[in-house]
């Protein structure tokens, strides 16, 4: 498929869910997720690799430093 086709799709399935929401009565709103096991940020998608550890920026600088 052309990018033309597959942004056409995309574009009749958000209409679609655009205006089956209005007709319930309720703002029509559009709900992007990330894939599982990605993590959003500012509307950005970023998948992890390696061992994910938490911790403050501060520990992180004592850790490398």
């Amino acid at each position: 498929e052309s990018v033309f086709s597959t942004s056409l799709y995309l574009g009749i399935i958000c209409s679609r869910i655009t205006f089956i929401t209005m007709l319930a009565g309720q703002k029509a709103a559009l709900v992007l997720a990330c894939p599982y096991e990605w993590v959003g940020y500012h509307n950005v998608c970023y998948y992890l690799l390696g061992q994910q550890e938490q911790g403050s920026w501060d520990w992180k600088l004592e850790s490398v430093g």
